[in-house]
């Protein structure tokens, strides 16, 4: 299997985004940080959302045996909490809350099984080119976070892990495995709808850094977000393309 990785930041020095790549386990995925709306920094300016997607990397990444992903999700939610009473975090206030969206998979002998929470997307590709879908984007509001009207984000709360989507794939037929965060969407118009195959496609055809260089002269074009409407100019970028 071939392993293609990017990770890199956006408008920011500091790149809230991490990879998971296990060295000896057939475990991958990508974290995009989020960090509290009361802005949370340490003296070393690592902000919440870095401290919550290394956190899970670094569980993720360190594990010994392979066991369900609903455990080993649970456990690194639990991590994240325990990071943010060491630091002194009122969890009783969602707003102070550290959180990371994941998108993550094992592969297994005959199975692929994965987990995912907020704008992280999961793509199978096909050996006749079809695009599978695994996960979907959610717009994200903040006050949403592990709410039954919103998405799954890891912020240490008890219920977080059952905001997460898990699920489980044949392996038969499939080509590739694209996991990214939403900084690696390619932008789209007003009125546009945004092609999930076409965007994995160039991924695969030009390489994660050439997609990023074109993708970033794309967001360069249109630094107020108006013909592309986007929360920020550049956001953070992580990507996984897996060869079987």
């Amino acid at each position: 299997m071939r392993i293609e990785t990017f990770t890199g930041n956006g408008m920011s020095s500091l790149n809230e985004d991490a990879l998971i790549v296990h060295p000896t386990l057939p475990i991958y995925g990508v974290i995009d940080g989020v960090t509290s709306l009361h802005g949370f920094v340490t003296d070393k300016e690592q902000t919440g959302g870095y401290l919550a997607s290394t956190t899970i990397a670094r569980y993720f990444t360190h594990i010994h045996k392979l066991i369900s992903l609903q455990e080993h999700v649970s456990t690194a939610n639990l991590l994240v909490r325990l990071h943010m009473q060491e630091a002194g975090i009122d969890l009783t206030v969602k707003q102070n809350l550290w959180g990371a969206a994941i998108g993550i998979v094992t592969m297994e002998k005959h199975g692929i099984s994965y987990a995912q929470t907020g704008d992280c997307m999961i793509f199978a590709v096909y050996e006749n080119g079809n695009v599978r879908i695994l996960t979907r984007p959610i717009i994200q509001n903040r006050e949403l976070q592990n709410e039954p009207t919103g998405y799954g984000v890891l912020n240490g709360e008890e219920q977080a892990i059952e905001y997460v989507e898990y699920g489980k794939i044949s392996r038969v037929g499939v080509k590739h495995l694209v996991l990214v965060t939403d900084g690696l969407f390619w932008p789209v118009g007003h009125q546009e709808k945004q092609d999930w195959s076409q965007m994995v496609h160039k991924m695969i055809d030009m390489g994660l850094e050439h997609y990023v260089q074109a993708l970033t002269m794309v967001e360069e074009s249109d630094p107020e977000c108006l013909k592309y409407p986007r929360f920020k100019t550049s956001d953070d970028k992580t990507g996984i393309i897996l060869t079987l």
